[in-house]
């Protein structure tokens, strides 16, 4: 494993090129990827390499392809919405089943005993969640508007800012409160979540929200499930404020998204990744690299 402050494609390339320590070089975006991934894959048979981001993935998978060396690598990159925006795969990266970690972790069995740890049996009854799988679908539904904001940004090139940018060591997280209640865990209506995204930021944006809605009604995407669409930060967001009031235990109600995300993927078993297309794709390559 590799973990460098600044690292760009070509040393990523070079480093693979170069080492033929193990059998398998699996490149992943990020640590949380490489602490997630590490648990199902056999570290005796691949070393896996951080790569900070999947610009970087890409470009150092599309050098070594062009390269054609002898040592066998592979990238796994979360899916994020590159077949609603029809962006080509390349060879040898691996894409997840959902968007991301965090939407493949909600959309498991693994979340009942997160649930389980973190809401109040009591309190989920009362909304009349039954089961976690109910309360995993209504977080879904809850994302479904940002979700369907983020792929319009995308399509029409609007650049929607949705997180403060680390680059330029911004720290103002955006409110999911003004648009989601903390009392009810309910939606508090597009006008609400529009406005908040232009003032977050301070975003010019040169569109009105009649025509943002417009662009929102003529979204078709009904040959995709809720979890290939749902952005995995707006559902530790969304999580971390049903936890602080609506449905969360008094031991859990401080709960921040960082520990969310972390507590998620630790739930997550290798009977939920034995499930996954993706598991099966890693099987294509050698059925051996999945830890049993």
């Amino acid at each position: 494993m590799s973990l460098k402050e600044e690292i760009s494609p070509e040393i990523i390339a070079n480093m693979i090129s170069m080492d033929s320590i193990k059998e398998y070089y699996i490149l992943v975006e990020g640590e949380k990827d490489f602490t997630f991934y590490s648990k199902f894959l056999d570290e005796d048979l691949c070393s896996f390499e951080i790569s900070q981001g999947k610009e970087n993935i890409i470009a150092a998978i599309k050098i070594l392809n062009s390269r054609k060396i002898e040592s066998k690598y592979f990238a796994i990159v979360d899916k994020d919405y590159d077949d609603i925006l029809e962006i080509q795969e390349v060879e040898n990266i691996l894409r997840t089943d959902a968007h991301s970690l965090e939407t493949m972790c909600l959309c498991s069995d693994s979340f009942v005993n997160f649930s389980r740890e973190y809401f109040d049996e009591t309190k989920l009854k009362e909304k009349s969640f039954q089961n976690s799988y109910q309360l995993a679908a209504h977080i879904l539904k809850l994302s479904k508007p940002l979700s369907h904001l983020r792929i319009i940004s995308n399509i029409h090139n609007y650049n929607f800012q949705f997180k403060p940018n680390n680059r330029l060591n911004e720290t103002k997280e955006l409110d999911y409160t003004k648009f989601i209640s903390k009392s009810t865990l309910e939606f508090l209506g597009l006008d609400n979540l529009l406005e908040t995204i232009k003032r977050y930021r301070n975003q010019g944006l040169q569109i009105t929200n009649t025509e943002l809605k417009e662009r929102l009604s003529a979204l078709d995407l009904n040959q995709y499930d809720l979890y290939q669409i749902s952005h995995g930060h707006d559902i530790s967001k969304i999580i971390v404020i049903g936890l602080q009031k609506a449905l969360g235990k008094n031991s859990s109600n401080k709960a921040t998204t960082i520990e969310v995300e972390r507590a998620m993927r630790l739930a997550y078993t290798k009977e939920d990744f034995h499930k996954t297309e993706l598991k099966k794709k890693i099987e294509k390559i050698n059925f051996n690299l999945i830890s049993r």
